[in-house]
């Protein structure tokens, strides 16, 4: 950083004018200011804006590192469980943070170029009105220079001395004088070939103080779109930030409903399991509660068949008579149940299918037959 600035004072020091021309020196030294100035406000220029265009692509990169850092952030946060999220939440914000410092600083350095850049354009204002006093400087310094050359030959002292001692003769004088008027056109022909030459000089600087100027507003107006297209630039990328920040506050607070609405969910779970919990203990309470009652009565029940019986003891007798007849009447139907059983045993095999019942019927039937015609039958059967 140093270096750079160290750099940018040398390029703001090449505008300023040589010591030569500002204390109005010779010709030559004004034009060699008036063509070197020119290339090195060109070669500062063309270095700042090299600068300019690194910071900006710099810029950038780290933009588009951010928005990548941002889109994986997204990507891992909706595909992570709450830890996984808040430690990538930290790394995110590091890097994020990173990030945001060396764009500031790349936005600084950006700033101070431009800074820079209309320094520039003022020292090179400067340098012009500079020039424009130098070479008025030089003009009248020129024409002070021509005045007294040319002044100097008409107050000579020999021409008045001359004058003095031709008095006496009136055509020594003007015999003596031709030498003087010949010097004289000699040294006028001297300094008009001088004040061309300086007409040319500045002609040539005001030449190329044109051109500087030329390149200047060039240089000015290139400058000018550049910082438009990078102010645009800067507009969508922040624009870009502001909808991402936006997206990442969305994300953010839906990942917050969802966690509410879990949490929620959660609640009314442990409510309906603590409502069923507490209805089936109550169930349990009331079945407990129905079998003590049971049980109360059984032994109220016990206790009055307890007193029945002590009541009943003198009608033994009669209950034992009683005992002994259902005894007898159960065996009878015992007995009979035993013999239906039998007949239901032997009758059941026949009743299975349509064919049995069938031959079971004529069976039946014959028997009957048989048994009304018997008188008939039994001569035939058992002959006499």
């Amino acid at each position: 950083m140093d270096q750079e600035h160290f750099l940018d004072k040398s390029e703001v020091t090449t505008l300023s004018l040589p010591s030569t021309a500002s204390h109005g020196g010779s010709d030559s030294n004004i034009s060699g200011a008036g063509c070197g100035e020119p290339q090195r406000t060109r070669a500062a220029l063309e270095h700042l804006q090299q600068k300019i265009l690194k910071v900006t692509e710099q810029i950038r990169v780290e933009q588009e590192a951010r928005d990548d850092n941002v889109a994986e952030y997204l990507k891992l946060a909706h595909n992570a469980d709450k830890q996984q999220a808040s430690r990538i939440k930290q790394v995110f914000e590091k890097k994020n943070q990173k990030s945001a410092q060396t764009i500031a600083h790349l936005h600084k350095k950006l700033e101070h170029y431009h800074k820079k850049l209309k320094e520039i354009e003022q020292v090179s204002h400067r340098f012009t009105h500079l020039s424009s006093n130098v070479n008025s400087q030089v003009t009248l310094g020129k024409a002070k220079q021509v005045y007294q050359q040319f002044k100097a030959p008409l107050v000579d002292p020999s021409l008045n001395s001359g004058g003095a001692g031709g008095g006496g003769g009136g055509m020594l004088g003007p015999t003596m004088g031709s030498p003087r008027l010949d010097g004289h056109h000699h040294h006028h022909h001297h300094v008009h070939s001088s004040w061309d030459s300086l007409l040319e000089g500045l002609q040539e600087i005001k030449a190329s103080q044109a051109h500087m100027e030329d390149t200047i507003e060039d240089m000015k107006g290139q400058l000018q779109s550049d910082y438009s297209y990078m102010t645009q630039c800067l507009q969508e990328e922040r624009y870009r930030y502001e909808r991402l920040e936006e997206q990442l506050s969305d994300l953010t607070e839906l990942h917050q409903n969802e966690m509410s609405n879990l949490k929620q969910e959660l609640a009314s779970m442990e409510e309906k399991v603590a409502y069923q919990s507490y209805e089936r203990a109550r169930d349990i309470q009331e079945a407990v509660e129905s079998c003590l009652t049971r049980i109360t009565k059984l032994e109220l029940q016990q206790q009055q068949q307890q007193v029945v019986q002590l009541e009943g003891v003198e009608n033994a007798n009669a209950r034992a008579l009683l005992g002994k007849l259902i005894n007898v009447i159960l065996a009878l139907m015992a007995v009979l149940l035993v013999f239906v059983s039998t007949l239901a045993n032997f009758i059941t095999p026949l009743m299975k299918t349509r064919a049995r019942v069938g031959a079971t019927v004529l069976l039946t039937v014959l028997l009957f037959v048989l048994w009304k015609h018997w008188d008939f039958v039994d001569p035939w059967l058992i002959p006499s």
